[in-house]
């Protein structure tokens, strides 16, 4: 066998044994009502594992919260995206079920009064406008978002607008890395930064 060959081939195993061809997420759904310990299991295993992330696949009532999950990562809010998720907020109204927290969850942050978002359509604004409508119909009480590489919060017409984008992509100027931690206490959302220094 050549020198080259064997170069090659120790070049691959050490690729191959560095996941260089590869990687793995979790996932799991259904953790509502959960009264043995189950959920918490799960996010420990993931969290000391080698696993980048996990995806939640649905049932998200996490004790009197419920989650809708938007998809606009083409840069708009189509009339159906928009339609689903107000067929899914009316199915889970405040007060039915012990709910009473509303949160949205999506890529891109809504545009709001003086700040577009890159990379959104020529209508996003418009369309905004009308995810604000149902968000207020329906008793929102929060928008989270990530997409631009910045911590924002403020209220957006009575909703929480929290965008998170600092998890390790380049950052905009005078921006930090870090994320939010979230405590709900009886129907009351608070946020607080809390910031991640670049390894060293």
């Amino acid at each position: 066998m050549s020198k080259r060959r064997i170069i090659v081939l120790a070049l691959f195993a050490l690729l191959w044994a560095g996941n260089a061809f590869g990687w793995s997420f979790a996932v799991c759904g259904d953790s509502r009502d959960d009264r043995d310990g189950i959920f918490p299991q799960i996010l420990s295993a993931v969290d000391n594992s080698d696993m980048e992330f996990l995806l939640h696949t649905g049932d998200m009532v996490n004790k009197d919260a419920h989650f809708a999950i938007v998809d606009n990562a083409k840069g708009t809010f189509t009339d159906n995206t928009l339609a689903g998720l107000d067929r899914d907020l009316a199915a889970h109204p405040k007060g039915k079920g012990g709910i009473t927290t509303l949160i949205v969850a999506m890529h891109i942050p809504p545009a709001v009064e003086g700040y577009r978002p890159h990379g959104t359509r020529y209508d996003y604004e418009r369309r905004s406008a009308k995810l604000l409508a149902i968000l207020k119909r329906r008793g929102v009480d929060a928008v989270l978002s990530g997409h631009e590489h910045m911590q924002h919060v403020e209220d957006w017409d009575g909703v929480l607008l929290l965008i998170s984008g600092g998890a390790g992509a380049p950052l905009a100027p005078f921006q930090k890395y870090g994320y939010y931690r979230i405590d709900v206490e009886n129907g009351k959302l608070r946020e607080t930064f809390r910031r991640v220094r670049p390894a060293k």
